[in-house]
């Protein structure tokens, strides 16, 4: 007996001429079954050309979902090189400090969209589900993506505290990265270690994090930046410290 009779009599018509029109996606057998169980059903023209529709609609519905998705990554990598652009030593004309505001505001803030929208399902498991070990490094993740909204919004609004929330993030990407890469260096190879702490396992890639947050925090460590937000020595030892703390968490767990 076919093992797929019985479950595709629960399938409406459209399921099982996807699955006929799609043989290549599916075993034989599933195959046999769709075809076997659509003949049985003795459709009418009218009825297959609305379980056709009904997928062609989907399809197209699925086909716009991936074009957003693609559009709103390439939105993401043009605001990645411009913070780029701006973090880079080697220009003719310095940025200006409310360039700098708005670049790393902007470019945030758009990534934290970017981050949510990748990591939804994620975000769905560990808040809902049952199974879920509430450790340190699952409430450091979810601090990270509290923290970089607040951070976004108050830095945008020339908040002190802004100033405070950045340069603990990128602080703490920086020694994640840098930790990251000197473990890969020693070892030559990933560790579970390093995967744990980016999910990137290539030397390039993490080397462009170390370059990418020493570069943001470059820009706020500058003199015209700190003057705007009335940062001094103690508002940098006391966040720089923070971040290094929250990677040796990170790290140890």
């Amino acid at each position: 007996m076919n093992p797929f009779a019985e479950k595709y009599k629960t399938l409406n018509n459209a399921d099982l001429l996807k699955i006929i029109d799609n043989p290549s996606d599916y075993q034989p057998f599933a195959v046999e079954a769709a075809e076997s169980e659509l003949n049985q059903r003795e459709l009418t023209t009218s009825e297959l050309e609305e379980a056709n529709a009904e997928n062609e609609a989907k399809k197209q519905h699925l086909q716009e979902q991936i074009d957003r998705k693609v559009a709103f990554e390439n939105k993401v990598k043009g605001i990645g090189f411009s913070i780029a652009d701006t973090i880079n030593p080697i220009q003719k004309t310095p940025p200006s400090a409310n360039r700098i505001i708005a670049v790393l505001s902007i470019g945030f803030g758009v990534l934290f969209l970017y981050e949510i929208f990748n990591q939804l399902e994620y975000l769905e498991f560990i808040l809902t589900g049952k199974f879920v070990s509430w450790d340190l490094k699952i409430l450091l993740y979810l601090l990270n993506l509290i923290l970089l909204p607040l951070a976004v919004f108050l830095f945008w609004r020339r908040k002190k505290s802004g100033w405070v929330f950045f340069s603990i993030l990128f602080t703490f990407s920086l020694s994640a990265a840098l930790y990251s890469l000197t473990l890969l260096l020693k070892l030559n190879r990933v560790d579970n270690r390093v995967n744990d702490l980016l999910p990137v396992a290539s030397p390039a890639s993490i080397l462009w994090n170390v370059l990418f947050f020493a570069g943001c925090l470059w820009l706020i460590y500058k003199n015209d930046i700190r003057v705007i937000y009335a940062i001094d020595k103690r508002a940098i030892i006391i966040s720089t410290l923070i971040g290094i703390v929250l990677t040796v968490l990170m790290v140890a767990t």
